[in-house]
């Protein structure tokens, strides 16, 4: 009852009684609530049942990233992104064998929210044969360029060539920076965010201050050194995104100007 009221209530605390629960013994209770009709907020016990996974051992990972494909999305399909939302969250690691063959098999059913779907494949798994088998099947423009970028972080060198040689002709400024940029730095390919950590190393482009009544122009590159410093291993602490935008500019710029040939790509995490 504690749990369900909880999870009934915004941003009230976290019920003592839940912390305290073993990983085995909140997947048991996550299971339970989930098959019952008490519960009015399934998404919001995903994210709670994620938080315990996540502070889990790896084991306890790849139990839950199975049971979130069978038993959970099965019996409740409408958790569909949610239960996608839980898979990005997790490293590489976690994902089974088991839980990638449920994860290729999900997607050949084509399912709602099929461009994150793929995405999530081109991280979590290894065989691309479902990927392009959907690209046969799915024309759609959103479809076509999520199987692509899945491919690319795969390591489909000819769609990673075609795909920098059109990212280089696009204008830097916010569209490039909100929209493009993640979907470059998602594909880990090394010459593409190499391309990206030279836009940010040589303060290209210009963009407008996120408070839309701001006037004037700003650099781009603090958004861009924000997205690379997530998907790069081996990065200082010093450089963190608590910092105010110019310092973490400076010290980022400065950071990868002294270390862009040795740039480590961190492939575990989406």
């Amino acid at each position: 009852q504690q749990l369900l009221k909880h999870l009934e209530t915004p941003f009230a605390p976290i019920p003592q009684a839940w912390k305290d629960l073993s990983f085995t013994q909140a997947l048991e209770m996550t299971n339970s609530l989930l098959s019952s009709d008490a519960l009015q907020q399934p998404e919001s016990l995903l994210t709670l049942m994620s938080r315990k996974a996540l502070a889990s051992s790896e084991q306890d990972q790849q139990v839950y990233l199975e049971q979130l494909f069978n038993p959970i999305l099965q019996e409740n399909p409408s958790l569909n992104y949610s239960v996608w939302k839980a898979c990005s969250k997790f490293p590489k690691a976690a994902f089974s064998i088991k839980t990638k063959q449920y994860l290729q098999a999900f997607l050949l059913t084509q399912p709602q929210y099929l461009d994150k779907w793929l995405m999530l494949a081109g991280f979590a798994t290894d065989d691309p044969s479902p990927i392009r088998q959907i690209l046969e099947a799915q024309k759609s423009r959103t479809v076509q360029q999520a199987g692509k970028l899945a491919l690319v972080r795969m390591g489909d060198e000819p769609k990673a060539k075609s795909f920098l040689k059109a990212l280089q002709r696009i204008p830097i400024h916010d569209e490039f920076v909100y929209d493009i940029a993640p979907l470059a730095i998602y594909t880990r390919n090394k010459k593409v965010v190499q391309y990206i950590i030279d836009v940010v190393i040589e303060d290209r482009g210009n963009c407008h201050p996120a408070d839309a009544e701001t006037d004037g122009q700003i650099s781009c590159g603090y958004r861009l050194a924000e997205l690379l410093l997530s998907a790069l291993a081996g990065v200082p602490k010093e450089i963190n995104r608590e910092m105010t935008g110019q310092q973490l500019l400076s010290d980022a710029k400065q950071w990868l100007r002294n270390n862009r040939q040795r740039i480590i790509l961190d492939r575990q995490h989406l």
